[in-house]
Formats: structure tokens, C-alpha cells, sequence
């Protein structure tokens, strides 16, 4: 069902993660996501960890004579700084410092019924209009230009933007004029040709945004943003803890004034592993195994290709940047690169990029762009996975070359080969946090130990297999001798610098058994799996599974509960009512924000990047696939 003017007029968005959706400016909640409402006065339909939406600006407006479908009578009427004028492509998308924060238009799309229809039910034009600054933005100072024939601006009405939050404009080409959102512009994007700016009322402008009026229908255009996270309680992180044997301190020991210097010191994780030692570990992906005898993208999870470092404007790999081998074609061609048996270069050699069932090639600096093959799997269950990897040369010779396992773009584990070792190396790495649908990279670099980049003789075997284990991952934390079923309090303690970036969430992702209760500055915060009654020797509602218990749950907090300085979170583990005698915890707190990518590309202006999009997101960050824009 497409979303209406109702459910996206101004949005404060939880995008943490797949399985939100926008209804009547509410999110729905997927099983493992908690929404957690610690105010009273709240009105319903604003969650927690979003400051109240923006309000209409009651002030007078200085240019309130300027009616809203005045034209421009030409450029020439527009004093811009440095002399250039909204045609001009080298404006970028700075505010000058004395104009204060300013809009970004962060996407647009035509009319696509799928998507979204204002409010008589009808496909409509449409613009994103975004926040990025920490303070609301006065929207009366602001004015939208199109160069269409002729050329016209759309004086923004009077409102305050809060900080972070998103507001949608309908480009209906109406004149509809109402007091508050969602507002309608009175040009459509058609009208516009292919030309956007926010300007200041002075005339400077601020931002301009090109596009193609004759993108597809399905695809929206914008600047794609990245999630960005600044821990504040993670695996590793002191921890004060104690196994209650009575009462005397249950009303007292969760608050931040309770002193807890007699309390046992670790870090997180804690728990006792009662996990049969015998409890096999097991395969559930492997390269070998899950191979595609007839060259089929996606099958079992995995997906094959490379990254073009050569052509690679930060010289970093990020997962977006990985480019699956064609397989459009029946027969080897440029739109197929299997040729049969494995994947390769069409009318290559060079370029040598190539993988099969074992073995996988690289192409150096030496025989044109630098290619790193790839072997992708999508984690098809969440939890804890044990990577399996092994690394040998195949072919005997050359200056080496390095392989790369990677999570999600970071890299978890690496290995430089001397072009002789045919033995190589097998290790394995731990990850405790996995999501389902998360990135595991497989990659091999031509440079090798002495950062040589040729590719003469680097054919070498990378094998990978992915189990996953029901043991505690209890080496790097503090293991505790349970005897008997415990309840477990814990107490934790961070700093917070103000401020902090606008338009984030408090997020908390833990991993528990088999009851939690959670007190953020000695206030409640949140509950799962809990009697409503809390004493020391209370037991949880029922026994965890243990495959559940290294999955994290997430829970989003009220970030207006952070205090600028010393802030202190406490977490009440409950035992199972059975004798499984296990006792487990691992948080994770985060503010989790969006960022604006910046534009690192020379040939396109403006500060940050613009896109096609490929999954439009109204109202949310544009965290989805994108494809490159085509050339102006």
C-alpha cells in the first residue's frame, strides 16, 4: 500500500534496521525490536528517542507580500555569491557561515502510485527535504528554484524544521497554500528540467541538485546516506557486577547514587556457559560446498565478483563498492562472465579476475586496473558465526599477494603471502554479533607482502567455511562460577559529549539470558522476558533456547533520559524457572545517526554526492542500494 500525506507529512524516522514502516508516523515492530515509551506525556504517536515534530512558526513573515507563485523575472534578478548564478554547476552546497544551518534536499521522484499519493489518494511528485544540522531551521528564509521556462522560485512557508527530522514537499503544480504540512509546491518536477536549488532569501544559493526528468519510474534521485554509530557501552567495557543472596539493596542498587565499590569488577561479556562440551559446532555455509556447478548468482547465499580498486576515488572498499559478475547472457559474453566452469573476464588475459569452486585470481597494476575477486555470502541467521578460512598459493611464483576476510566492509582478518607458500594458513575468527542479511567478503588483493602489485602467477586457493557455535563467547569477558541459578546485577557507567549529531536514536542491542530488566539513570528503560514483580530470587517468565541466546534483541531507548557528563546504565539478568544453568549477558549502546555521504568525485559539484536511488525511502535516510548517476 503506498504511504499518503498523513503518514510522511514531517518525520522524525527509526531506521535502524529492515522491518520498520511508516504508519501514521508510528513504526511497526518486528519481533526482536522493542519500542520503549519511559514518558507519560507523550502523546502516542511520537516514539521515544524523537523530540517532538516540527510546529507551524507563528512569527510574522518580513516578506509575507511575496505571494507563493511569484516568478522570477530573470537570473539576473538574483545576486549570488561569488558572482555565479543559480546556472552556474561549481555553487556547491555550503551555507555561507552568516546565512546560519540551511535544508538539504536529500531526494525527489515522480509520481509512482506504489510509493507514494497525497492526500486525495493520487500519484504526485514529490521532494525530501532533510535537517542535518543540531538546531531547528527557520524555513521562511528559504526559497526552492527550478530553471524551467521560465525560470521560478517557491518561497518555503513559515515553519521550524526541528533538527533531524525530514519534511515532504508535493510538487503538484498547485497552488494550495495550507498552514501547516504537508505543503504543495507550485511547479512539478516536469516543469523544473531537471534542475533543483535551495536558495536563501537573499539570493545566495545554497544547494543545487541535477537530475534526470527521464529516470526510470521506480527510481528516485538523492544523496545516499550512511549510518553512522558512536558506542557508548561495548563488548569490552568495565563492568561492576554482584549475585544477590537477599533484598537489602533491591530498591536502591540500579540508581546512580548507590555506591558499588565493594561489587566485583569485569567486563562485558558476563556469564556462566553450561553448555554441554560435547554440543557439536555447526557448518552452515561453505565455498566448496555451496558452489554453483551452472554459474548461478545468489545461490546459497553466495554471490561472485571484484572491486575495481584502480577506479576507487578513497582508495577504501566499502560493500556498495563490490560489483557482482554479469550473468544477463546464455553464452560467455560481456553481459556473462561464466564461461562454463568458472568466472572470468570476458575477452580478458588480461584482465586475470576470475574465481572458481577453489581458486581465484587477481588482476594487478601490471595488466591494466587493479581487481580484487570476491566471493560474497549473505548470512542467511543471526548470531554467533565461526569463519573458517584458508589461504594457499596455487600457483608457485611471483611477489605474493594478500587474501581478506571482511564483515560488512570492515575487515575481521588478513593474511600477505610470500609468491612461493604453498602451505599458506587456516584460522578461524569468531564473531559474536551477526544480523541476518549481513556481508561476509572473501577477497584477494595482488599485493603482496613486499606491496608489489603485479599479478604475474597469482592464482591461489581461498577456501571459506561458516559455522555457527551455541557456546558463550565468555574468552574476552568475565566468566562467573554459577553454581546454582542466579539472578545478576550489573552496573555500568559512560560519558556523553554534547552535542551529539541530530536525527539519532539510543539504541540498545543485547544478547541475554533468560530475563532482562534494563535502568537507564535509575529510571526503568526496558523489560523482556520479566515478572511484573522484581525481587533478587525472582525468576524470569520461562527458559530462553539457547539458539536464542546469542541473538541480539534491540530496544529503542528515549534519548532525551542521556545526561551531558556521567551516565550510568544497570541491567537486572533473571534466571530461567528450569536448571539449564546458564547466565549470559552482552550489551551493546549506541546513538546511531545518519550522515550525508560527501561527494568525492571531482567531475559532479556540490559538498555531497548525488545518486539515483534504487529503492526510494520518503520520509527515512536513503540507506538503500544506489546506482551511479549518469553524466550531465
Amino acid at each position: 500500500m503506498p504511504l499518503n500525506h498523513d503518514h510522511l507529512s514531517v518525520l522524525r524516522c527509526l531506521w535502524i534496521g529492515a522491518g520498520f514502516s511508516l504508519m501514521t508516523g508510528c513504526v511497526t515492530e518486528p519481533p526482536d525490536i522493542h519500542i520503549v515509551d519511559t514518558s507519560q506525556d507523550m502523546d502516542a504517536s511520537v516514539h521515544v528517542g524523537h523530540p517532538d515534530l516540527g510546529q507551524p512558526d507563528t512569527r510574522p513573515r518580513e516578506d509575507a507580500d511575496v505571494p507563493m507563485d511569484t516568478q522570477m523575472e530573470s537570473w539576473d534578478a538574483w545576486t549570488v555569491r561569488d558572482g555565479q548564478t543559480p546556472d552556474d554547476t561549481g555553487t556547491g552546497m555550503d551555507t555561507p557561515e552568516h546565512l546560519g544551518p540551511a535544508p538539504v534536499i536529500t531526494e525527489l521522484m515522480f509520481e509512482n502510485p506504489d510509493v507514494l499519493v497525497d492526500a486525495n489518494g493520487s500519484p504526485t511528485d514529490w521532494i525530501e527535504i532533510f535537517n542535518p544540522h543540531p538546531n531547528a531551521i527557520d524555513l521562511s528564509q528559504f526559497t526552492l528554484i527550478h530553471r524551467g521556462s521560465p525560470p521560478q522560485h517557491w518561497p518555503f512557508p513559515t515553519y521550524a524544521l526541528p533538527p533531524g527530522a525530514f519534511l515532504l514537499l508535493f510538487a503538484s503544480g498547485t497552488a494550495q497554500e495550507p498552514a501547516v504540512p504537508p505543503f504543495h509546491t507550485h511547479f512539478t518536477l516536469a516543469d523544473s528540467n531537471g534542475y533543483l536549488a535551495v536558495s536563501h532569501r537573499n539570493g545566495s544559493v545554497i544547494q543545487e541538485m541535477n537530475f534526470d526528468i527521464e529516470m526510470e519510474s521506480e527510481q528516485s534521485h538523492g544523496i545516499p546516506m550512511e549510518k553512522t554509530a558512536r558506542a557508548l557501552i561495548e563488548a569490552g567495557d568495565s563492568v561492576r557486577y554482584r549475585l544477590p543472596s537477599d533484598g537489602s539493596v533491591d530498591l536502591v542498587w540500579y540508581t546512580p547514587e548507590y555506591d558499588d565499590r565493594l561489587w566485583a569488577e569485569g567486563v562485558f561479556p558476563v556469564g556462566h556457559d553450561g553448555t554441554p562440551p560435547e554440543m557439536p559446532d555447526e557448518l552452515i555455509a561453505g565455498s566448496v560446498q555451496d558452489w554453483s556447478e551452472n554459474g548461478q548468482q545468489g545461490h546459497r547465499g553466495w554471490t561472485y565478483g571484484y572491486w575495481n580498486r584502480s577506479e576507487d576515488a578513497d582508495d577504501v572498499y566499502a560493500p556498495n563498492e563490490f560489483l557482482p559478475f554479469p550473468r544477463q547472457a546464455a553464452d560467455f559474453s560481456a553481459e556473462n562472465f561464466w564461461d562454463g566452469t568458472r568466472w572470468r573476464w570476458f575477452d580478458g588475459n588480461p584482465p586475470w579476475t576470475s574465481i572458481s569452486s577453489r581458486n581465484m585470481h587477481p588482476n594487478g597494476e601490471n595488466n591494466g586496473h587493479e581487481h580484487w575477486p570476491i566471493r560474497r555470502w549473505e548470512a542467511t541467521r543471526a548470531g554467533p558465526l565461526i569463519i573458517d578460512w584458508r589461504l594457499r598459493k596455487a600457483d608457485l611464483g611471483s611477489s605474493g599477494l594478500t587474501g581478506y576476510v571482511m564483515h560488512n566492509g570492515q575487515v575481521i582478518d588478513e593474511q600477505a603471502l610470500d609468491g612461493r607458500d604453498g602451505t599458506g594458513i587456516r584460522r578461524d575468527r569468531y564473531i559474536a554479533r551477526v544480523a541476518r542479511g549481513d556481508m561476509f567478503d572473501f577477497a584477494v588483493s595482488p599485493i603482496g607482502p613486499a606491496g608489489d602489485i603485479d599479478d604475474f602467477q597469482d592464482r591461489v586457493s581461498m577456501i571459506a567455511e561458516i559455522y555457527t557455535s551455541a557456546r558463550l563467547a565468555l574468552d574476552e569477558g568475565t566468566s562467573l562460577n554459577v553454581v546454582e541459578e542466579s539472578a545478576i546485577y550489573l552496573r555500568a557507567q559512560f560519558d556523553v559529549e554534547r552535542p551529539l549529531p541530530p536525527g539519532g536514536n539510543l539504541v540498545l542491542r543485547v544478547q541475554y539470558d533468560d530475563g532482562l530488566v534494563v535502568y537507564f539513570n535509575g529510571a526503568h528503560a526496558a523489560d523482556e522476558n520479566s515478572p511484573d514483580m522484581l525481587s533478587w530470587n525472582v525468576s524470569a517468565r520461562a527458559d530462553k533456547p539457547n539458539d536464542q541466546t546469542q541473538i541480539d534483541e534491540q530496544f529503542i531507548l528515549d534519548t532525551h533520559m542521556l545526561r551531558e557528563g556521567d551516565n550510568h546504565i544497570a541491567f537486572h539478568v533473571l534466571p530461567g524457572p528450569g536448571a539449564d544453568q546458564r547466565s549470559w549477558i552482552l550489551p551493546t549502546l549506541e546513538y546511531v545517526f545518519p550522515n550525508l555521504i560527501e561527494n568525492d568525485d571531482p567531475n559532479q559539484p556540490g559538498r555531497w554526492k548525488q545518486r539515483r536511488l534504487d529503492q526510494p525511502t520518503p520520509g527515512e535516510p536513503n540507506l538503500s542500494g544506489r546506482s551511479e548517476l549518469p553524466p550531465n
